[in-house]
C-alpha cells in the first residue's frame, strides 16, 4: 500500500494512506513524496492524489494592483 508525506515548508507529516490524505484537506499547492517520486512535488501535479481535488476549484488568481502589493502602509495613511 502507498504511503504519502506531506510538509508545511518546516514539519514533514506521515506517512499517510490515500484515505488518510484525504482527511488531512491539504491544497494542490502542498507539497507531496512518495516512494516512485525523486523529489517533493505541489500535490496538485500528481495524478495519483487528482482525487483530493475533484470538488475543489482552483484558486482564483487575483491580480497584482501596481503599488498596492507588497502591501505599501504609507499609501494608506494619506
Amino acid at each position: 500500500m502507498q504511503k504519502y508525506y506531506y510538509t508545511n515548508g518546516v514539519t514533514t507529516f506521515g506517512p499517510f494512506t490515500l484515505e488518510e490524505l484525504i482527511k488531512e484537506h491539504i491544497s494542490r499547492d502542498t507539497k507531496v513524496w512518495f516512494q516512485e517520486l525523486s523529489e517533493w512535488q505541489p500535490a496538485g501535479n500528481v495524478p495519483e492524489l487528482s482525487v483530493l481535488f475533484k470538488d475543489t476549484p482552483p484558486l482564483i488568481p487575483i491580480p497584482l494592483v501596481r503599488g498596492l502589493w507588497p502591501l505599501n502602509l504609507s499609501r494608506l495613511n494619506n
